[in-house]
């Protein structure tokens, strides 16, 4: 399963999803979202606001950086502590 983090310049919250996602050793790929991009997300997160990052882990999409339930359910997905 490939993670996507779709991040933009000089986002604190992307910065700490990196630090976060290296610490535990969890392989991503980074999309650096341009004007094109943010309009389809908008579509694959179904909201009507984008908050960066956004992570895609297979058909499950995180609309910014996690509160305690997203990373719960984020921890869950990858099988980590």
């Amino acid at each position: 399963m490939v993670l996507a983090l779709y991040t933009i310049p000089d986002c604190p919250y992307c910065k700490e999803a990196k630090i976060w996602l290296d610490k535990h050793k969890i392989n991503y790929m980074e999309v650096d979202v341009n004007e094109s991009l943010r309009n389809k997300l908008y579509d694959l997160v179904q909201s009507d606001k984008l908050n960066f990052p956004i992570i895609n882990l297979g058909s499950k999409y995180f609309n910014g950086w996690f509160n305690k339930e997203q990373l719960e359910e984020f921890k869950r997905i990858l099988k980590i502590n």
